[in-house]
């Protein structure tokens, strides 16, 4: 039965030595530093907001799409302004425009 090797966050790698030469059993990877100017990274930040809002609005939409052809026949072109509505509201609130 092997046991997990748990080991502090400041190690970065083990290495066993064997008749074979070292042998590296645990290496941790560096996480990459994100390359952006600072001034751009409220800019990002708004179009992240931004494309949560509308995933969240377009999932809540195609929900409520499906739910409506299951209850009637046609019932998705009946019931289409109010679930726009519905997901359009959604999204205004994923988007939180009172924060900004």
């Amino acid at each position: 039965m092997a046991t997990k090797l748990v080991s502090p966050k400041s190690v970065r790698r083990v290495i066993v030595l064997g008749d074979d030469g070292p042998v590296t059993v645990h290496s941790k990877k560096r996480k990459k530093r994100k390359k952006q100017s600072p001034w751009l990274k409220p800019f990002e930040k708004a179009e992240r907001r931004v494309l949560k809002a509308a995933d969240k609005a377009t999932s809540h939409y195609r929900d409520r799409h499906d739910r409506s052809n299951r209850k009637r026949k046609d019932g998705w072109v009946e019931d289409m302004p109010k679930n726009t509505m519905k997901a359009a509201r959604k999204a205004e609130k994923a988007l939180k425009l009172n924060n900004i």
